[in-house]
Formats: C-alpha cells, structure tokens, sequence
C-alpha cells in the first residue's frame, strides 16, 4: 500500500536552473562551513547550544536556510536526475553542518528524513523501516546532545528514554490536564490564548512588539519549574492537544483539534496549488502531534515562505505539476 497514489513535483525553469544551483550551493557552502567553525570552537554541544542562542537570538532561524532550500528542492523534478541527487545530498550534509552548533538532534534527523521520505513514493514498509532507523538514530546522538545522558552506556536505556520522552508523551499530557484541572487556566497562561496570540506576532522583534509575550511552553515551564518565564533558556516539548488545553482548558480541546484539522486541510489545498511547499505542510502536520506553534513556525511557516519565494522566483510557471517518474 501507498500513502500517495500520485505524487506531483514542480519543474525549474530552464532560464533560472543554473541560478538556482549557484545560489542553493554557494549559500549552503558558507552555513556549513560557519556551522562547523562555530561546533570546534566550544566544549561541547549544550554549551555552544546556549551561546549561540543567546548570542543570535531569533536570528537563528537564518541557519536553517540550507534545510529550506532542501525542502523546496525536493519538491521539483529536477531533483530525481542523478545530479539533483547529488544536489539533495550535499544539502543533507549541509543543513547537519550548519545546525549542529543548535543543540537539536531534530536538526541532524528532519534534512535526512526529507530527503528520504519525498524523494520517492512512501511505502508502508518504508515508513516503518525508516521510523525504526530515526529512533535508533535519535537514541544513540542522545549523549551527545543531553548532558543527563552523557555517561549512559546502555543501548537500551537510550532507545527506552528515547521513546519514552520523544515519542509517548503521556506522563506531559497527564501533567498538562492535571494542571488546567486543578488551576485556573490563567495561572499558566496570563489571558485565553496567550500562547497563539505570541505566534501572531512571532517573526516582529520584541523590541517592536513587547506586549507579545511568550510561547506557550515557556509559560507552561515557567508554571512547572517556579521559573520567571523571561529567565528560561529552555522549554517542555509538547503538541497540540496539550496547547490547545493549557490555552483555553481541557474542555475545550476537542473544538481546538478540529480547528486544527480545518488548518490542515487547507494547507493540503495550498500544497496542491503551489506543489514547492509540499515538504512543510507534510512535515509540519506530522510535527504539531509532538512540538507547539512556535515550534512550528520556528521550523515550518518559515520553511513554507522561503518554498514560496523560491517557487516564484525559480519554478516553471508554465507547467508546475509533473507526475513523479
């Protein structure tokens, strides 16, 4: 069985291919090479992690570009010649270099799972091999990337907390319930949908919006931890279902969830229009089951608009859709 019965991919305008290649490799090329520099010069990756946060702010965002450029390239035909293999490949190497310094081992797992997941039709076997691979993968870059884990020398201790923390989140969602339950709701967050209407104003600067407040998880940890939510330097990972409740309170998920199925819909209608932005709306429905909005725009809302631009600037407007060989 297939999840895609057909899939379409946009062609590059021949005018435009070589442009398109100049610029993907000589802009991957420099955040590489900045991304490695950056990843020698600290101690270790949780340390350089909170430097470069504090240091860039959210002007980290700009070192996710080579996973965009991935994510539109993948999404044209050009992409299934052996040239665009290789093309896809380096941007691979290239999104892992330049976010490494990041702290995320998302960062080292999503370029590869792009390349691998919308490069060819998904098969049921594939998907299932492939989820095995990435917790096997993400389990064992756990010491490297979590200094609680640093000492663990058991594989199977890694895959179980791997599991238990990044893909059950049962003991948070209990945790998120139990909160809104015997708490007001205003008590994590300072008004109804605080956290959304942060996302509303997410890529304006603090400094031009200063009443936009926070992400919802920095106020659900500043809750949990007895932390002023402007000291934090870190957040719980959550999903929709535990957003939706901590912003408005568990009664009130249900509506929330099909707001969200709205939003997705529309999203699949947007990607059948402008077939470049097809790795976001895929990938970030998969994500809201497991990260908040702001992690969604963080990754794909800006992933979606760098697709777009790169579709309009790029992409043979006279033939956008061509059936996968």
């Amino acid at each position: 069985p297939q999840f895609e019965q057909e899939r379409f991919y946009s062609t590059m305008s021949k005018n435009k291919r070589r442009l398109f290649y100049f610029t993907a490799i000589s802009i991957s090329v420099c955040f590489a090479a900045f991304g490695v520099q950056t990843f020698s010069q600290g101690e270790s990756i949780w340390a350089t992690r909170s430097e470069l946060a504090s240091s860039w702010g959210p002007l980290i965002i700009i070192f996710y570009t080579p996973l965009h450029l991935l994510a539109f390239y993948v999404s044209q035909s050009d992409a299934t010649t052996t040239k665009g293999k290789l093309l896809s490949i380096w941007l691979v190497i290239a999104t892992i270099a330049s976010t490494i310094s990041i702290g995320q081992r998302t960062n080292m797992i999503m370029p590869i799972l792009v390349f691998f997941l919308f490069k060819s039709k998904l098969t049921l076997n594939k998907f299932i091999l492939f989820s095995s691979i990435v917790i096997i993968t993400a389990s064992l870059l756990l010491p490297l990337f979590k200094w609680q884990h640093e000492d663990s020398s058991s594989f199977g201790e890694l895959v179980a907390t791997t599991i238990s923390t990044d893909v059950s989140r049962t003991s948070l969602l209990t945790t998120v319930v139990d909160s809104t339950i015997t708490s007001r709701v205003h008590t994590i967050v300072p008004y109804p949908l605080a956290g959304y209407f942060y996302d509303l104003f997410y890529y304006v600067p603090r400094s031009v919006a200063p009443f936009k407040g926070w992400a919802t998880a920095d106020y659900f940890t500043s809750y949990i931890t007895f932390t002023p939510v402007d000291k934090l330097a870190w957040g719980f990972a959550f999903g929709a279902i535990e957003e939706v409740i901590i912003n408005t309170g568990y009664w009130c998920f249900i509506p929330g969830l099909i707001i969200y199925g709205i939003g997705m819909g529309l999203l699949d209608r947007l990607s059948l229009l402008v077939p470049s932005v097809v790795v976001p709306t895929r990938l970030g429905a998969i994500w809201l089951c497991g990260y908040s909005s702001s992690s969604i725009f963080l990754t794909f809302v800006t992933m979606s608009i760098v697709c777009i631009i790169c579709h309009n600037i790029f992409a043979n407007k006279s033939s956008n859709l061509q059936p996968s060989p």
